[in-house]
């Protein structure tokens, strides 16, 4: 029993912001046919293999995720997304994660990047994900393996430390074959 409520409460936590995102996608798919009906009415549905209408939608889409893109570029609207996802989306479940990990997938260059490390813990070393550090202390996410999107958090000392080599993504690979290739990452 236990189980199969644990495996459906981590289906719920990954699907969910999977279907989120594709509900937000799909409005926005509509919203976009909506306003440019007076415009896409005059090109024919489909030529050759192509359905025009769908590929110009999706094009304009493109187009207003990459302004969006340069947008977040720009100091004062950098500050307003800060803002939504301090007071909003911290609050999804495995959001930071699926942010970090899709911006090092995309390539882009996070502010706040989770840096994969090792922890001295008495006589051996726990992989860890390092979430801030400030002076003496650090905090840090233990993940559970092999599902890094659950875990524990908790506080140590920055002097217990050591920094892997890699990135997230590669990490997280380690983490869900259950530590299978972790030596390679050690520095």
């Amino acid at each position: 029993m236990k189980f199969i409520r644990t495996t459906i409460a981590a289906g719920i936590l990954f699907l969910l912001p999977v279907t989120v995102t594709l509900v937000i996608l799909g409005r926005v798919y509509m919203q976009v046919e909506k306003l440019l009906v007076p415009i896409i009415q005059h090109i024919p549905e489909q030529v050759g293999l192509f359905r025009l209408r769908i590929l110009i939608t999706i094009l304009i889409m493109l187009t207003i995720f990459f302004i969006g893109g340069l947008l977040v570029r720009v100091s004062l609207f950098r500050k307003w997304v800060n803002a939504l996802e301090n007071h909003v989306l911290t609050f999804m479940p495995g959001y930071a994660l699926l942010k970090t990990t899709t911006g090092e997938k995309l390539g882009s260059e996070l502010e706040e990047k989770a840096q994969p490390i090792l922890v001295k813990d008495n006589e051996h070393f726990r992989p860890a994900i390092l979430v801030e550090i400030k002076g003496e202390w650090a905090t840090i996410f233990y993940p559970e393996p092999p599902k890094y999107n659950t875990g524990e958090i908790t506080l140590v000392r920055a002097d217990q430390i050591e920094y892997l080599s890699g990135n997230l993504s590669n990490t997280i690979k380690v983490m869900k074959r259950n530590g299978k290739g972790l030596l390679d990452l050690k520095k």
